[in-house]
């Protein structure tokens, strides 16, 4: 069942920005996920890395699961996303909330559509983004034949 797509008031978007500052802090917490650069020695043409690799390498959080809803807010795009397997870290809590690009005011920020089963890539200060699941697949497979490299973060500053 896809949730509505929601826009609110700016009392409600601060509000909603809190509550999903708190939750991921809380993830992070609870992980021990250390936070770190957006750049890394990979990736792909949405976010501008070389390989699928890199970017998991240098990401916070990779998962796949569902949109559960989206929210407008004064800093960007409010994501919630249902996690149903976790790929690092390899558990942690769900839902997880996170801001991406807002793809009415960013040129070329992905749009969220909830409800379909993606794989979310969250790095650092790097808008997050997903993968389809045949991309995500393959991006995965790649990353563990490669050993599920992690790379620093200064790797992953000077890509």
């Amino acid at each position: 069942m896809a949730a509505a797509h929601r826009r609110s008031d700016d009392s409600t978007d601060a509000r909603g920005l809190q509550e999903g500052r708190q939750v991921v802090k809380r993830s992070a917490l609870v992980l021990a996920v250390a936070a770190m650069s957006a750049a890394c020695d990979g990736g792909t043409a949405a976010t501008g890395f070389a390989s699928e690799v890199g970017v998991l390498g240098c990401a916070n959080l990779v998962a796949w699961g569902t949109v559960a809803a989206t929210e407008s807010v004064p800093t960007g795009f409010g994501v919630t996303f249902d996690v149903d397997e976790w790929v690092h870290p390899a558990a942690g809590e769900t839902p997880v909330v996170f801001l991406a690009d807002h793809p009415d005011r960013q040129v070329g920020a992905p749009e969220w559509p909830e409800a379909e089963r993606m794989l979310v890539v969250v790095s650092g200060p790097a808008p997050a983004t997903y993968y389809t699941v045949d991309h995500g697949a393959e991006a995965v497979a790649q990353w563990r034949e490669a050993g599920s490299p992690r790379h620093s973060d200064e790797e992953c500053a000077r890509a």
